[in-house]
Protein backbone atom coordinates (compact mmCIF):
# COMPACT_ATOMS: atom_id res chain seq x y z
CA UNK A 1 0.00 0.00 0.00
CA UNK A 2 1.11 3.31 -0.75
CA UNK A 3 -0.56 7.33 -0.93
CA UNK A 4 -2.06 6.87 -3.75
CA UNK A 5 -0.85 8.97 -6.95
CA UNK A 6 2.56 9.14 -4.79
CA UNK A 7 5.45 9.74 -7.45
CA UNK A 8 8.06 11.99 -5.53
CA UNK A 9 9.43 13.90 -2.95
CA UNK A 10 8.73 17.45 -3.78
CA UNK A 11 10.85 20.03 -1.12
CA UNK A 12 11.90 19.97 2.22
CA UNK A 13 11.09 22.86 4.72
CA UNK A 14 12.86 24.07 7.73
CA UNK A 15 12.66 27.09 10.02
CA UNK A 16 15.64 29.65 10.49
CA UNK A 17 15.87 32.63 13.24
CA UNK A 18 17.38 35.39 10.03
CA UNK A 19 16.11 34.14 7.05
CA UNK A 20 17.72 37.37 4.65
CA UNK A 21 21.08 35.73 6.82
CA UNK A 22 20.32 32.32 5.85
CA UNK A 23 18.98 33.44 1.53
CA UNK A 24 22.38 34.83 1.47
CA UNK A 25 24.36 32.00 3.01
CA UNK A 26 22.55 29.47 0.85
CA UNK A 27 22.97 31.12 -2.28
CA UNK A 28 26.17 32.54 -2.10
CA UNK A 29 28.22 29.34 0.02
CA UNK A 30 26.29 26.46 -1.11
CA UNK A 31 25.35 27.87 -4.75
CA UNK A 32 21.22 27.66 -4.32
CA UNK A 33 18.95 29.42 -6.40
CA UNK A 34 16.52 31.28 -4.71
CA UNK A 35 13.08 31.57 -6.80
CA UNK A 36 10.42 33.16 -5.01
CA UNK A 37 9.24 34.73 -1.52
CA UNK A 38 5.97 34.44 0.39
CA UNK A 39 4.51 36.69 3.35
CA UNK A 40 4.04 38.00 5.36
CA UNK A 41 1.17 35.70 6.39
CA UNK A 42 -1.97 35.75 9.77
CA UNK A 43 -4.39 34.38 10.45
CA UNK A 44 -6.63 33.30 13.56
CA UNK A 45 -5.03 31.20 16.40
CA UNK A 46 -7.16 28.12 15.14
CA UNK A 47 -6.19 28.18 11.83
CA UNK A 48 -2.69 28.56 12.56
CA UNK A 49 -2.78 25.84 15.06
CA UNK A 50 -4.56 23.31 12.83
CA UNK A 51 -3.00 23.93 9.20
CA UNK A 52 0.72 24.41 10.53
CA UNK A 53 0.90 22.69 13.76
CA UNK A 54 2.53 26.38 15.43
CA UNK A 55 1.77 27.63 18.79
CA UNK A 56 -0.98 30.67 19.18
CA UNK A 57 0.23 33.90 18.47
CA UNK A 58 2.13 32.84 15.44
CA UNK A 59 2.76 34.75 12.49
CA UNK A 60 4.94 33.89 9.39
CA UNK A 61 7.61 36.31 9.02
CA UNK A 62 8.45 35.16 5.54
CA UNK A 63 8.73 32.26 3.21
CA UNK A 64 11.71 31.76 0.55
CA UNK A 65 11.77 28.70 -2.05
CA UNK A 66 15.07 27.92 -3.26
CA UNK A 67 16.68 25.76 -5.23
CA UNK A 68 20.09 23.07 -5.01
CA UNK A 69 21.60 21.95 -8.19
CA UNK A 70 18.64 19.73 -10.30
CA UNK A 71 16.31 18.36 -7.97
CA UNK A 72 16.31 19.61 -3.93
CA UNK A 73 13.74 22.64 -3.30
CA UNK A 74 14.14 24.05 -0.02
CA UNK A 75 10.89 25.91 1.75
CA UNK A 76 12.96 28.12 4.13
CA UNK A 77 10.36 29.88 6.99
CA UNK A 78 11.07 32.56 9.37
CA UNK A 79 8.37 32.81 12.18
CA UNK A 80 7.35 35.29 15.01
CA UNK A 81 6.03 33.41 17.73
CA UNK A 82 6.14 33.26 21.21
CA UNK A 83 8.36 30.61 23.33
CA UNK A 84 9.91 29.49 20.21
CA UNK A 85 12.82 26.98 20.56
CA UNK A 86 15.85 28.52 19.11
CA UNK A 87 18.65 25.76 19.66
CA UNK A 88 18.39 23.39 16.45
CA UNK A 89 18.20 19.34 17.40
CA UNK A 90 20.83 17.21 17.07
CA UNK A 91 20.77 13.96 14.83
CA UNK A 92 20.19 11.95 18.33
CA UNK A 93 16.77 14.40 19.42
CA UNK A 94 13.55 13.17 18.56
CA UNK A 95 12.88 15.33 15.41
CA UNK A 96 16.30 15.57 14.38
CA UNK A 97 16.99 16.17 10.77
CA UNK A 98 19.64 16.86 8.45
CA UNK A 99 19.76 17.69 4.48
CA UNK A 100 21.95 15.50 2.32
CA UNK A 101 23.43 17.24 -0.86
CA UNK A 102 24.83 15.26 -3.68
CA UNK A 103 28.79 16.21 -4.83
CA UNK A 104 30.38 14.36 -7.63
CA UNK A 105 33.88 15.72 -5.65
CA UNK A 106 33.44 15.20 -2.14
CA UNK A 107 37.07 15.99 -1.16
CA UNK A 108 37.32 19.25 -3.54
CA UNK A 109 33.48 20.27 -1.83
CA UNK A 110 35.01 19.33 1.73
CA UNK A 111 37.48 22.11 1.44
CA UNK A 112 36.10 24.46 -0.71
CA UNK A 113 33.07 24.31 2.50
CA UNK A 114 36.18 25.22 5.00
CA UNK A 115 37.90 27.97 2.41
CA UNK A 116 34.31 29.75 2.85
CA UNK A 117 34.43 29.19 6.70
CA UNK A 118 32.12 26.80 6.95
CA UNK A 119 31.97 24.07 10.13
CA UNK A 120 32.60 20.97 8.76
CA UNK A 121 32.26 17.77 11.47
CA UNK A 122 35.69 15.84 11.12
CA UNK A 123 36.92 14.33 7.72
CA UNK A 124 34.99 12.11 5.39
CA UNK A 125 34.17 8.62 6.27
CA UNK A 126 33.85 5.73 3.77
CA UNK A 127 30.33 3.61 3.97
CA UNK A 128 30.13 -0.08 4.20
CA UNK A 129 27.82 -2.82 4.08
CA UNK A 130 24.87 -1.99 1.57
CA UNK A 131 26.11 1.24 1.70
CA UNK A 132 29.55 0.62 0.35
CA UNK A 133 30.96 2.95 -2.57
CA UNK A 134 29.83 6.19 -0.64
CA UNK A 135 31.73 8.77 1.28
CA UNK A 136 29.79 11.34 3.59
CA UNK A 137 30.54 14.18 5.65
CA UNK A 138 28.41 16.78 7.77
CA UNK A 139 28.43 20.43 8.03
CA UNK A 140 26.65 23.39 9.59
CA UNK A 141 24.72 26.05 8.47
CA UNK A 142 25.19 29.22 10.50
CA UNK A 143 22.10 29.08 12.51
CA UNK A 144 22.99 25.58 13.63
CA UNK A 145 21.20 22.95 11.15
CA UNK A 146 22.88 19.98 10.19
CA UNK A 147 23.73 19.05 6.41
CA UNK A 148 25.64 16.05 4.79
CA UNK A 149 27.66 15.94 1.66
CA UNK A 150 27.42 12.62 -0.02
CA UNK A 151 29.29 11.11 -2.93
CA UNK A 152 28.83 7.73 -4.70
CA UNK A 153 30.44 8.22 -8.56
CA UNK A 154 30.28 4.56 -8.95
CA UNK A 155 27.12 3.35 -6.87
CA UNK A 156 26.41 2.16 -3.98
CA UNK A 157 26.77 -1.67 -3.03
CA UNK A 158 23.41 -1.96 -2.83
CA UNK A 159 22.16 -1.05 -6.26
CA UNK A 160 25.22 -2.14 -7.86
CA UNK A 161 25.05 -5.05 -9.97
CA UNK A 162 28.26 -7.37 -11.31
CA UNK A 163 28.54 -10.27 -13.64
CA UNK A 164 26.21 -13.41 -13.04
CA UNK A 165 29.19 -15.29 -13.52
CA UNK A 166 30.64 -16.24 -9.74
CA UNK A 167 34.35 -16.59 -11.21
CA UNK A 168 33.84 -12.79 -12.61
CA UNK A 169 32.17 -11.63 -9.26
CA UNK A 170 35.03 -13.21 -6.95
CA UNK A 171 37.72 -11.60 -9.32
CA UNK A 172 36.03 -8.14 -8.87
CA UNK A 173 35.89 -8.64 -5.13
CA UNK A 174 39.53 -9.75 -4.51
CA UNK A 175 40.32 -6.58 -7.23
CA UNK A 176 38.53 -3.95 -5.12
CA UNK A 177 39.53 -5.51 -1.54
CA UNK A 178 43.04 -5.36 -2.35
CA UNK A 179 43.75 -2.07 -5.03
CA UNK A 180 44.38 -4.32 -7.72
CA UNK A 181 47.11 -5.77 -6.07
CA UNK A 182 45.36 -9.42 -6.25
CA UNK A 183 43.57 -9.06 -9.82
CA UNK A 184 45.17 -6.66 -11.66
CA UNK A 185 46.78 -9.46 -13.42
CA UNK A 186 45.10 -12.64 -13.94
CA UNK A 187 46.18 -15.80 -15.88
CA UNK A 188 48.76 -13.70 -17.12
CA UNK A 189 47.05 -10.60 -18.24
CA UNK A 190 46.70 -7.04 -17.35
CA UNK A 191 42.65 -6.31 -16.14
CA UNK A 192 41.17 -3.37 -14.97
CA UNK A 193 37.38 -2.97 -13.59
CA UNK A 194 35.02 -1.39 -15.72
CA UNK A 195 31.82 -0.06 -13.73
CA UNK A 196 28.99 1.44 -16.50
CA UNK A 197 25.44 1.99 -15.83
CA UNK A 198 22.56 -0.11 -16.63
CA UNK A 199 20.58 1.04 -19.93
CA UNK A 200 17.72 -0.41 -18.91
CA UNK A 201 18.34 -1.09 -14.79
CA UNK A 202 19.68 2.36 -14.34
CA UNK A 203 21.94 0.24 -12.25
CA UNK A 204 25.60 0.64 -11.62
CA UNK A 205 27.55 -2.32 -13.01
CA UNK A 206 31.03 -3.72 -12.73
CA UNK A 207 33.04 -6.22 -14.81
CA UNK A 208 36.84 -7.27 -14.96
CA UNK A 209 38.16 -6.57 -19.17
CA UNK A 210 42.03 -7.44 -20.35
CA UNK A 211 42.81 -4.01 -21.47
CA UNK A 212 45.90 -2.34 -23.92
CA UNK A 213 46.75 1.68 -23.81
CA UNK A 214 46.98 3.84 -26.43
CA UNK A 215 48.50 6.63 -25.15
CA UNK A 216 46.17 8.10 -22.00
CA UNK A 217 43.32 5.78 -23.88
CA UNK A 218 42.65 2.57 -22.44
CA UNK A 219 41.65 0.18 -25.09
CA UNK A 220 39.10 -2.74 -24.89
CA UNK A 221 37.53 -5.35 -26.70
CA UNK A 222 33.94 -6.24 -26.94
CA UNK A 223 34.33 -9.96 -27.72
CA UNK A 224 31.83 -11.65 -25.44
CA UNK A 225 33.97 -14.64 -26.41
CA UNK A 226 32.52 -15.85 -29.96
CA UNK A 227 28.70 -14.85 -29.24
CA UNK A 228 26.24 -13.25 -31.34
CA UNK A 229 25.42 -10.16 -29.88
CA UNK A 230 27.47 -7.69 -28.07
CA UNK A 231 28.45 -7.83 -24.38
CA UNK A 232 26.28 -5.91 -21.72
CA UNK A 233 28.84 -4.16 -20.53
CA UNK A 234 29.41 -2.40 -24.12
CA UNK A 235 25.43 -1.92 -25.04
CA UNK A 236 25.53 0.10 -21.59
CA UNK A 237 28.31 2.44 -23.03
CA UNK A 238 26.62 2.70 -26.40
CA UNK A 239 23.48 3.95 -24.59
CA UNK A 240 25.49 6.34 -21.11
CA UNK A 241 29.38 6.44 -22.68
CA UNK A 242 30.50 7.81 -19.34
CA UNK A 243 31.96 5.24 -16.95
CA UNK A 244 34.13 4.78 -14.35
CA UNK A 245 37.78 2.99 -14.19
CA UNK A 246 39.77 1.24 -11.62
CA UNK A 247 43.16 0.23 -12.80
CA UNK A 248 45.15 -1.02 -9.74
CA UNK A 249 44.62 1.57 -7.34
CA UNK A 250 43.71 4.33 -9.49
CA UNK A 251 40.07 5.23 -10.09
CA UNK A 252 39.27 7.68 -12.71
CA UNK A 253 36.13 8.69 -14.95
CA UNK A 254 36.17 7.83 -18.31
CA UNK A 255 34.49 8.51 -21.58
CA UNK A 256 33.64 5.70 -24.05
CA UNK A 257 33.84 5.55 -27.65
CA UNK A 258 34.08 2.50 -30.24
CA UNK A 259 37.23 3.32 -32.56
CA UNK A 260 36.83 4.35 -36.10
CA UNK A 261 37.39 1.67 -38.76
CA UNK A 262 41.22 3.22 -39.01
CA UNK A 263 41.52 2.65 -35.07
CA UNK A 264 40.29 -0.56 -35.17
CA UNK A 265 42.63 -1.49 -37.97
CA UNK A 266 45.68 0.02 -35.84
CA UNK A 267 44.52 -1.66 -32.62
CA UNK A 268 43.37 -4.85 -33.22
CA UNK A 269 46.94 -6.31 -34.01
CA UNK A 270 47.66 -4.47 -30.25
CA UNK A 271 44.99 -6.05 -28.62
CA UNK A 272 45.57 -9.63 -30.30
CA UNK A 273 48.98 -9.83 -29.17
CA UNK A 274 48.29 -9.01 -25.73
CA UNK A 275 45.10 -11.91 -25.91
CA UNK A 276 45.68 -13.93 -28.95
CA UNK A 277 42.38 -15.23 -28.93
CA UNK A 278 40.46 -12.49 -29.96
CA UNK A 279 41.59 -13.61 -33.29
CA UNK A 280 39.64 -16.62 -32.55
CA UNK A 281 36.23 -15.08 -31.45
CA UNK A 282 36.63 -12.74 -34.60
CA UNK A 283 36.92 -15.84 -36.79
CA UNK A 284 34.23 -17.58 -35.00
CA UNK A 285 31.54 -14.79 -35.26
CA UNK A 286 29.30 -13.30 -37.86
CA UNK A 287 29.42 -9.61 -36.31
CA UNK A 288 32.43 -7.25 -36.45
CA UNK A 289 33.52 -7.21 -32.99
CA UNK A 290 34.27 -3.73 -31.77
CA UNK A 291 37.05 -1.81 -29.96
CA UNK A 292 36.73 0.47 -27.52
CA UNK A 293 38.64 3.54 -26.59
CA UNK A 294 38.01 5.06 -23.06
CA UNK A 295 39.26 8.52 -22.80
CA UNK A 296 39.67 10.10 -19.07
CA UNK A 297 37.75 12.68 -18.02
CA UNK A 298 39.84 15.87 -17.19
Amino acid sequence: MSIPGLTRLDHIGFTVPDIDAAREWLVDVLGCEFLYSVGPFTADDAWMGRHLNVPPGTSLRRLDFLRCGDQAILEVFQYDADRQVETPPRNSDIGGHHIALYVEDLDRAVAYLRERGVTVLGEPSASSGPSEGQRWVYFLAPWGMQLELVSYPEGKAFDRRDSPTDWVNEHIRRYVETDGEDGHDFLGFATLLLTTRGRSSGLWRRTALIYGRDGDRYVLVASNAAAAQHPHWYRNLLAEPEARLQVRAEKLGVRARTASAEERARLWPVMTSIYPRYDEYQAATDREIPVVLLEPVR
